[in-house]
């Protein structure tokens, strides 16, 4: 899918972000070493959330 942002769209974002409105739910998170785990989790299509890859 491909979009063109427009100004008043993400002043709008933004405004829902500040107010707390804004929330991704994450459903795994994986350390670095598991990224072949998160990848099949991806390519299965099974995810109700956001994959999170921890590179700390």
């Amino acid at each position: 899918m491909l979009l063109s942002p427009r100004a008043d769209d993400l002043r709008w974002l933004g405004g829902l972000y500040e107010r707390g409105g804004l929330r991704a739910h994450i459903d795994a998170t994986f350390p670095l070493e598991g990224l072949g785990d998160a990848h099949r989790m991806s390519i299965a299509g099974r995810t109700r959330g956001k994959i999170v890859i921890a590179v700390a």
